[in-house]
């Protein structure tokens, strides 16, 4: 999938440290620099839900709840078992969440539960 360019205007470069406070910080405003110049106006979650997910190593995920109050799991594409999920929207006046019962994370699938009655749409960010 082609990336699509960014229409946000990225944040003005930082001044320049003085020389004479501390030594090699020449060397480090040239690396502070190149850095800042990589990622200014670079970072990106995504286009689309289920797609590519951007400059983060994540999975952008839309989920819809089958059942209340029973764990579930969802499918990512990580290859990895993920650290954390972000909710980042939900049609349902409802929590998704985990309980010290609901199983692991794995390399393959996130495990939840919701108060959500059947057919509630969540889109999180799991990374």
């Amino acid at each position: 999938m082609a990336r699509e360019q960014s229409k946000v205007q990225p944040f003005p470069l930082p001044p320049r440290l003085p020389a004479g406070l501390f030594p090699g910080v020449e060397e480090f405003n040239k690396a502070l620099r190149a850095w800042y110049e990589q990622l200014n106006g670079k970072l990106s979650l995504g286009t689309q839900f289920g797609a590519w997910s951007g400059h983060v190593d994540g999975e952008l995920i839309e989920l819809t709840t089958k059942v209340s109050a029973t764990d579930f799991a969802t499918p990512h594409n990580l290859g990895r078992v993920p650290v954390g999920v972000i909710l980042l929207l939900s049609d349902a006046d409802t929590w998704l969440f985990r309980l010290a019962s609901t199983p692991a994370h794995t390399d393959s699938f996130v495990w939840f539960q919701t108060n959500a009655a059947a057919g509630a749409v969540f889109r999180i960010l799991v990374f």
